[in-house]
């Protein structure tokens, strides 16, 4: 995913390759468009365009995804420097934005394989074809029981973020969607 350099916790490999990161950093930007914090305010600070409704931007150090009306999610890797986020939430703060550190309560999950839409859609209501969740698309849906966010980096690279209580059910379900033999060939 971009430049950003994660830590694998936990993986296995079947029709897709499943990897559990737990050193992404998620800081939730929340914002009103047509107030103080508008939006050449918050492209100044990001120093990067607005997403658009369901868009994920890939930065040089993360990535920029739009989640709600009035909400983005910077994700970044834990490794980077504490001093430049906290540049950035101060400054979003002072003109009355909301920023949260999530980084604690959420978990990303790299799918890599071709089959990584297969076994989402065995458990997912949303449309994940290739013409709906391209690269660079973002969509929140549900994975099984649970809520998710799922985003597109290319034809065999996809990540599920989840908050971190569902952890190992989201990773068992992946598990077992994908085993060998179980995985449909939707096309």
């Amino acid at each position: 995913m971009g430049n950003i350099k994660v830590n694998v916790v936990r993986k296995f490999k079947s029709d897709i390759e499943v990897k559990e990161h737990e050193d992404f950093g998620i800081i939730s930007i929340r914002h009103k468009i047509k107030g103080s914090l508008s939006k050449k305010n918050l492209t100044d600070i990001i120093g990067s365009k607005l997403p658009k409704t369901n868009e994920i931007l890939f930065l040089k150090k993360g990535c920029l995804a739009w989640m709600s009306n009035d909400e983005m999610w910077l994700i970044f890797s834990k490794s980077e420097p504490k001093k430049t986020i906290n540049v950035l939430t101060n400054e979003i703060q002072m003109l009355n934005g909301l920023t949260v550190d999530i980084s604690d309560s959420r978990i990303v999950f790299s799918l890599r394989g071709v089959l990584w839409r297969n076994v989402l859609a065995k458990g997912s209501p949303a449309n994940l074809s290739d013409n709906s969740l391209k690269s660079g698309i973002i969509r929140r849906t549900r994975l099984g029981l649970v809520p998710v966010a799922v985003w597109c980096q290319d034809k065999e690279n996809a990540f599920v973020i989840c908050n971190r209580s569902v952890r190992d059910y989201v990773f068992n379900w992946l598990e077992t969607a994908s085993l060998r033999g179980s995985v449909p060939a939707f096309h």
